[in-house]
């Protein structure tokens, strides 16, 4: 405890209860906004002059997260055993991609860690406010789509059905769209419904399975991007993070090529990535 700083202040003795000690490792991942944080906080330490072990070690007093804490511990005792900032860095690619690492590689090489970790720390807060609103502005289509579900199920099994009895007793003729939603109603409640929600998920399943397998990757992008009203959203997306990625690591001192290759293993879509090795 001593060697990262830390003291007893008070033990209490634990006697009785059950300690299950569970590692629910799903519920400590490091996000996005734990990752900017520490990104902010380290580089403005680093220009404060403050050495790197020390202002690790500091940092794990003020992370909540026990896993980002751990990591932060492990790196602080590998520049301690001599390894660069960037090697330890690197020993984490869960948290620390490609582009973070090549960042912090620059910024030795330059001799600038602290304005290159500023730089990061800038680029990551963005790209944490992209995700945010990309975020919010799938929440509205979303919920249309769970209300129009809810509705057109309250109106097969429960309107349809009491609008027919009042229907049958009318001599007249009804319309045709008239019988085929009283049609559609009987095929859903006598077991249509199994159907439907067959379709529904195979529906939502099928793009996980074409984005997933690599064959079919290439269709998947391309049709994501000629999607009627989402293909252009999706466009300005992968523009901005393309545009923002590279621009990053040209002010952080990487070679054109370099930072093409880096960006292009950073987009998602395929498309983009093929124009991207082109240009490279």
């Amino acid at each position: 405890l001593e060697k990262y700083g830390l003291y007893v202040t008070a033990l209490k003795e634990v006697k009785g209860g059950i300690n299950l000690n569970l590692n629910l490792s799903f519920l400590n991942q490091v996000s996005q906004k734990d990752k900017v944080m520490f990104t902010r906080q380290f580089g403005v330490m680093l220009k404060s002059a403050i050495p790197p072990v020390k202002a690790l070690k500091s940092q794990v007093a003020q992370t909540k997260n026990t896993q980002f804490r751990a990591k932060i511990l492990q790196m602080a005792e590998g520049i301690e055993t001599g390894s660069s900032l960037s090697q330890v860095f690197a020993l984490h690619p869960s948290v620390f991609d490609q582009f973070f690492v090549s960042i912090v590689k620059s910024g030795e090489a330059t001799g600038k860690v602290a304005d290159s970790l500023g730089y990061l720390a800038d680029h990551l807060e963005k790209d944490y406010n992209l995700r945010q609103k990309i975020r919010g502005a799938m929440i509205y289509p979303a919920f249309i789509i769970v209300v129009f579900i809810g509705a057109f199920f309250l109106v097969t099994f429960f309107i349809v059905p009491k609008l027919t009895q009042i229907l049958k007793d009318f001599s007249g003729k009804l319309p045709l769209s008239t019988k085929a939603m009283m049609a559609l109603s009987d095929f859903v409640r006598g077991g249509g419904w199994i159907f439907l929600l067959l379709l529904m998920g195979f529906l939502f399943i099928l793009p996980m399975i074409l984005k997933t397998l690599r064959r079919t990757r290439r269709f998947y992008d391309s049709m994501l991007l000629k999607l009627p009203v989402f293909g252009g959203f999706f466009k300005r997306v992968a523009l901005v993070q393309f545009c923002e990625n590279l621009s990053v690591l040209i002010k952080a001192g990487l070679p054109i090529t370099q930072a093409l290759s880096i960006t292009k293993n950073i987009i998602s879509n395929t498309i983009y990535k093929e124009i991207i090795q082109e240009v490279e």
